[in-house]
């Protein structure tokens, strides 16, 4: 799923052609909902419309207080800087998870 801090209308504009339901299950825009990052309201708005659990999520954002605010909404979270780095770590909290 999408989490977005965007005014309405501004992914339509962004990705046209149905281009985020084709690569997204949920799309949640901030102006729509009534809460942006990083009220933990916003997280759990999207945790439901994906239909899991906060502790289900793995949220990843390159801003640092948005995944430090989805953890105290129940939320693993990885910060983004580079492909690398996030693949790896989203590796070892899949491989902890097995275990």
């Amino acid at each position: 799923g999408m989490l977005s801090n965007v005014a309405t209308g501004s992914l339509d504009r962004r990705f046209p052609n149905n281009e985020l339901a084709h690569y997204f299950d949920a799309v949640i825009a901030s102006a729509e909902i009534g809460y942006i990052k990083p009220d933990a309201r916003a997280y759990g708005i999207a945790a439901e419309r994906l239909g899991a659990l906060p502790s289900e999520c793995v949220f990843t954002d390159d801003k640092p207080d948005f995944c430090e605010a989805a953890r105290h909404a129940g939320m693993q979270a990885i910060v983004y800087t580079d492909f690398v780095q996030f693949r790896g770590d989203l590796n070892t909290l899949l491989r902890d998870a097995e275990n």
